[in-house]
């Protein structure tokens, strides 16, 4: 599981899952949006399952006292 945060034109910074070619899935170069913070509580799939050639991938974390 690999675990990214991602930028799409317009909108705010998200969470994601993405699962590549090599992982032999039925989504392959694909990034499934998450709900909230992974690093800081629960998360929930949103449904939506991005190609990762329509998004930018950002820092992992958001700055925060300690992480």
């Amino acid at each position: 599981m690999r675990i990214a945060r991602f930028a799409k034109a317009g909108q705010d910074p998200a969470y994601g899952i993405i699962e590549l070619s090599v992982d032999g899935g039925d989504h392959p170069d694909t990034i499934a949006t998450l709900t909230g913070d992974p690093l800081a509580g629960p998360v929930n799939y949103t449904g939506e399952r991005l190609h990762l050639d329509d998004v930018r991938l950002v820092a992992p974390v958001i700055p925060r006292s300690k992480v």
